[in-house]
């Protein structure tokens, strides 16, 4: 395959289709809350509704972003690639048991085995990354951790659209915890924002599903992930 030679991606399709469907499923949440639930005694259920939907966007983006590292980390081990062709951010990733194994050793053991170990850079050995090395801390998608995705990678361009996506991202993750985790009553969560801001943050959350989505294809078409 020559380099910019477009070609189909499965494990990113799958994530970004699985996104979208849910991610569509917000708007109609939303408009079948405001339209049967209108009255005084049935706005219990439309808070909740509108609250949980930030819920539901976390949700999705933190499915995203783990299918997307996990289908990156698959087509890189199928390249037939050697640890010498890497880029140097990925053997963060290829390496990371042998990162866990340095930290319960001591003394001169501790030093030998750093060396070996950053031999290995160099080494003609093939590529092997597990998608689930790459951990989040399983904790709900922020703007950093899209950041530490694009710095291990080395995705082009930035993490984020712009400034109001991160905004937007945060905000998802700050008011889906405060539902979560009941630090606020939902009339509070629910009442953020109009139904108009609340439809331009879901199609914010979109493109910035889009925008990993097309980062990601650029890197494996481009293959950048060698040296």
């Amino acid at each position: 395959m020559k380099t910019g030679q477009a070609r189909r991606h499965f494990g990113l399709d799958s994530a970004l289709l699985a996104f979208g469907e849910r991610v569509d499923q917000v708007p109609q949440q939303l408009y079948y809350s405001d339209v049967n639930f209108s009255r005084k005694d049935t706005s219990f259920l439309r808070q909740g509704i509108r609250a949980s939907a930030y819920v539901h966007l976390a949700a999705a983006v933190e499915a995203q972003v783990y299918a997307t590292t996990g289908a990156l980390a698959a087509e890189i081990s199928a390249a037939n690639l050697s640890l010498a062709d890497m880029r140097l951010s990925l053997f963060a990733v290829s390496s990371a048991r042998s990162f866990t194994a340095l930290e319960q050793l001591r003394g001169l053991k501790n030093w030998e085995r750093r060396c070996q170990f950053l031999d290995q850079i160099n080494s003609s050995d093939p590529v092997q990354i597990d998608g689930a090395a790459l951990s989040l801390g399983g904790r709900t998608i922020r703007p950093k951790h899209l950041d530490a995705v694009w710095r291990v990678f080395g995705l082009p361009g930035t993490s984020l659209p712009s400034p109001l996506h991160a905004l937007a991202l945060q905000d998802v993750a700050d008011s889906r915890n405060d539902v979560a985790h009941g630090n606020e009553k939902l009339s509070v969560v629910a009442g953020r924002k109009s139904p108009t801001d609340m439809l331009r943050l879901v199609t914010r959350i979109e493109e910035v599903g889009l925008h990993l989505f097309a980062m990601s294809t650029e890197y494996l078409d481009q293959m950048m992930y060698r040296r």
